[in-house]
């Protein structure tokens, strides 16, 4: 999965998210910040630390593009891990829609790490993870038309 959202994007554009994500962009979710309780056994943060955060922090997403807390996580794909995350870096967590099904919700995600004093970010890993919407007694039920209405993927210029 390549990256495709420009640097800063959320800081330095004046679309709303809604914008952004209705036109296939990532959106600025969350960040932490890499500490030695995070790291395995070679001086990296452990890989499954990234994927607790990677799931904890789509499926906040996941729950508010669905407008409820009754979401659970159904499927998460290939994780690609593409460097290491040392202690004492930024990691910042994208998120995206890629598909609203009729009870799930496909995501796209990142984690980059961030440099504070160029700004730069790098792609640490991706992913694709899919969510579903409960009833209270774990059930799937449909997500509304309204929501799939809201987030529905329009191009910029596009012809019908």
């Amino acid at each position: 999965m390549k990256p495709n959202s420009e640097k800063n994007d959320s800081v330095n554009n004046d679309k709303t998210d809604i914008q952004r994500l209705c036109e296939g962009k990532l959106v600025y979710r969350n960040s932490k910040l890499c500490m030695t309780k995070d790291l395995g056994l070679h001086g990296n943060m452990f890989g499954g630390k990234m994927m607790a955060l990677l799931d904890e922090v789509a499926s906040i997403f996941a729950s508010e593009i669905c407008d409820t807390p009754r979401i659970v996580t159904k499927k998460i794909e290939e994780v690609i891990f593409n460097r290491p995350v040392k202690v004492g870096q930024i990691i910042k967590i994208y998120c995206g829609i890629e598909r609203i099904g009729n009870t799930s919700l496909t995501l796209n995600i990142e984690a980059r790490v961030y440099n504070v004093y160029t700004e730069q970010e790098s792609l640490v890993c991706s992913t694709r993870m899919m969510f579903v919407k409960i009833d209270n007694e774990g059930n799937p039920i449909p997500i509304s038309e309204k929501i799939k209405t809201k987030f529905e993927k329009r191009v910029p210029n596009e012809t019908v």
